[in-house]
């Protein structure tokens, strides 16, 4: 099935296989930044006396990620991403936090709120800028990214509407939401103060794991559900190209060449997308038009049926065979990886596709 391999597939669609690689790059980064960061040294003993799966978890934390990162930018670019003595200590905190039933640095801070159990959950930002030094660090990293940003503190009725997305989801296609919401470390509800520039939903440049959801998403489970799982695409297609780089040396998105997807001809401030989005666009379609399949299919017919265009698994197929075209023109800005990625995906458009029409 499609689902299985969206969600199973080495090396594109394992989270399993993916998480590996992650916790061997980070664990990596680690020993490069102990030679200049007690913390630096107190988290890598941590991680290394506990077994693989605490291993993975106390990774999948955001802030502990992009604080490893900046050690990096700081201590082998010489770039000012962080103070010296803050890097210690949230790289203890976390540490810390690695030896304790809730592993995740973020988590045990009081910062956040589980979406599920534990042991491989997605949270919620509680928004706790002032309750402790992690919270304020990704509080200031994600304003730091996105100014303007109106941070919201989840509503009781949000937070149910989140839980029961989640759930939907993994009621849906339970391999496929499984395997993209490991991915989704944390979901924080917020909106442009910019009239120009609202979103639905988006990831956070930077900030590994973090996705936005705007408050007009909330109003239906099944909204929801496929919002939470788009988002969850996204962050795995980063952190993919993050273990396996799928983009040729050098490539940077601001010097990529330019594709205006079809559906958006003529609508100003909506085309002209590097080919890095063209990648990421065509993985979330194809595992859109999995997910609407499965949800409009007998056992749930008549529940969830497509009531607005974006939700039809036709259009979606249609969507990413257009976008895989665009990708296949553009395959000199690939790694050998990513040609495979974009060969991943146009094997899975065509068992969609196959399926459809029989």
């Amino acid at each position: 099935m499609l689902n299985h391999r969206l969600a199973n597939e080495v090396p594109f669609g394992s989270a399993g296989h993916l998480s590996e690689r992650i916790c061997s790059v980070y664990s990596s980064l680690l020993e490069f930044i102990a030679d200049h960061s007690a913390g630096a040294t107190e988290l890598l003993s941590a991680i290394r006396s506990i077994e693989d799966s605490q291993r993975s978890l106390v990774l999948r934390d955001s802030l502990t990620r992009r604080t490893i990162e900046d050690g990096v930018c700081r201590y082998g670019q010489g770039l000012d991403t962080i103070d010296p003595e803050l890097l210690d200590q949230l790289l203890s905190g976390a540490a810390r936090a690695a030896l304790t039933p809730r592993p995740s640095y973020l988590d045990a801070s009081g910062c956040c709120l589980s979406l599920g159990p534990l042991d491989r959950s997605s949270f919620v930002w509680m928004n706790a800028r002032d309750d402790s030094p992690p919270g304020r660090r990704f509080t200031d990293e994600l304003l730091k990214r996105l100014p303007g940003l109106i941070v919201e503190k989840p509503t009781t009725d949000q937070i149910d509407l989140l839980t029961s997305g989640v759930e939907l989801a993994l009621s849906i296609a339970p391999e496929l939401a499984t395997s993209a919401l490991d991915h989704a470390f944390l979901f924080v509800i917020g909106s442009s103060e910019q009239e120009t520039n609202q979103f639905v939903s988006m990831t956070v440049p930077g900030l590994p794991g973090v996705a936005l959801v705007s408050p007009s998403v909330f109003g239906d489970p099944y909204r929801v559900a496929y919002t939470l799982l788009h988002e969850a695409m996204h962050l795995k297609f980063l952190d993919t190209d993050y273990v396996l780089p799928l983009f040729a040396d050098g490539f940077r998105a601001v010097s990529s060449p330019r594709v205006t997807p079809i559906w958006h001809a003529g609508k100003e401030g909506y085309g002209q997308w590097p080919i890095d989005r063209v990648l990421t666009s065509m993985h979330v379609y194809n595992s859109l038009a999995e997910f609407f399949d499965l949800a409009t299919s007998a056992g749930a017919a008549g529940t969830y049926g497509p009531k607005l265009p974006s939700e039809d698994p036709d259009l979606c197929r249609e969507r990413a065979r257009w976008l895989h075209a665009r990708a296949e023109e553009h395959l000199d800005w690939l790694s050998v990886s990513g040609r495979e990625f974009v060969n991943f995906n146009g094997s899975i458009l065509e068992q969609s596709e196959s399926a459809f029409q029989s």
